[in-house]
């Protein structure tokens, strides 16, 4: 094991100290230990996480398809004749 030292900011060493006190016998350092310990551990927060980013850039993919797809439907619907037209209305109106 290694010793790890940092600082916080007088209002988060005050909530430490506050729910240290309600766990009656444990330190500010253990408490600290066992919450930096807790959140580097926790494998559920960091598969959500790389879900969570999984599914932003599948949205994104999305967006970008509905734009090429209403480009095209505007020029070969006649509605816009220039197809640099139809792509400055859709990242107007939809990107």
């Amino acid at each position: 094991m290694q010793t790890l030292t940092f600082k916080l900011s007088e209002e988060l060493v005050l909530q430490l100290e506050a729910k240290a006190k309600l766990y009656k016998g444990v330190s500010r350092n253990t408490l600290a230990r066992q919450i930096v310990t807790s959140f580097l551990e926790d494998r559920e927060r960091q598969r959500l996480r790389e879900e969570l980013q999984t599914l932003r850039q599948e949205v994104n993919k999305l967006r970008e398809d509905l734009a090429t797809a209403v480009t095209a439907i505007l020029v070969h619907a006649g509605k816009i004749r220039d197809q640099g037209e139809a792509q400055d209305w859709v990242k107007k109106n939809l990107l």
